[in-house]
């Protein structure tokens, strides 16, 4: 007789859509913004990269990443000669909430491991017709089964040691005051969350800020990679899916709290934002807390 340890599936991922390395030129590229069903995290490998989730501001400089959460709404703002790392994939595990939607400042490891795990991917997978930011990655020809489950492998090892090292530093979300530029965004988003109620229009944004709609415009797109009212949209989103997980009010209530002109109105823009309806939105929420009940 002899005894055995069985291992548990702690997390485990189930399939990987991205893992690439790019230096694309944020601020030239039109970001409208986009939500997927599946994970994905931004390691900023070289200099400052500033995004939207949620209708949070995030300001990540070198050594620091974000997880997103499924569904979860975001736009590339700006990026100052940044070099970042994108990896999607999928994953069943109650585990990542913890620090998902957080900034989080990797070790000297984590970075190496991200490293490998981007130098892996390349001699593996390669982009589908349409593209690696639109249509994923695929496998390129020839690449053994074995490969495949070290690429995933190496990755379920880095998201582990995130979890257990729990360096979130959530204390640094917000975009840095940096600027004048940075500074008015958080004035401008912290406008838009006293008024989060109401239907503010272009024209009342523009002179509540002293500003022309012009001057309005090209500092938003400049700083959040979006026009102030997708801003303010993203902002009233990140807030219904805060009520949605609280579960105290009903989609109607939520949808007259934030100001939409009608619950179907809300259901429709939520759908169309985050890929799912409010109702499957909260299924999901309940289904992960009772997964972290067990």
């Amino acid at each position: 007789m002899y005894s055995k340890t069985l291992v548990p599936e702690f997390l485990k991922v189930s399939s990987i859509i991205s893992i690439f390395r790019t230096e694309r030129n944020w601020s030239e590229a039109e970001s409208s913004g986009e939500a997927h069903s599946f994970h994905e995290f931004v390691f900023v490998e070289n200099g400052d990269f500033n995004i939207l989730v949620d209708g949070e501001l995030f300001s990540l400089r070198k050594g620091q990443l974000i997880i997103y959460e499924p569904h979860s709404f975001h736009s590339v703002a700006t990026s100052r000669d940044a070099a970042i790392n994108v990896v999607c994939f999928e994953t069943s595990s109650n585990k990542l909430p913890r620090f998902s939607n957080n900034i989080i400042t990797a070790n000297e490891f984590q970075q190496k491991r991200i490293s490998e795990l981007v130098s892996l991917s390349e001699s593996l997978l390669k982009p589908a017709p349409y593209g690696k930011f639109e249509g994923g990655m695929t496998l390129r020809d020839g690449v053994e089964e074995f490969a495949v489950q070290r690429l995933a492998n190496l990755l379920e090892l880095l998201l582990i040691d995130l979890y257990e090292t729990d360096n979130a530093d959530t204390s640094d979300g917000k975009l840095s005051r940096k600027s004048p530029d940075s500074e008015f965004l958080n004035d401008l988003v912290e406008y838009m969350r006293t008024h989060i109620e109401e239907n503010l229009t272009i024209s009342d944004i523009s002179k509540a800020c002293s500003l022309s709609v012009s001057s309005l415009h090209r500092l938003c797109k400049r700083q959040c990679g979006c026009g102030p009212i997708s801003l303010f949209i993203s902002i009233k989103l990140g807030e219904a899916k805060r009520l949605i997980a609280q579960g105290r009010l009903n989609f109607t209530e939520i949808s007259q709290a934030l100001g939409f002109s009608s619950v179907h109105y809300f259901s429709k823009l939520f759908k169309q934002k985050t890929g799912m309806t409010p109702s499957r939105y909260a299924k999901s929420i309940r289904g992960r807390q009772t997964e972290s009940r067990l």
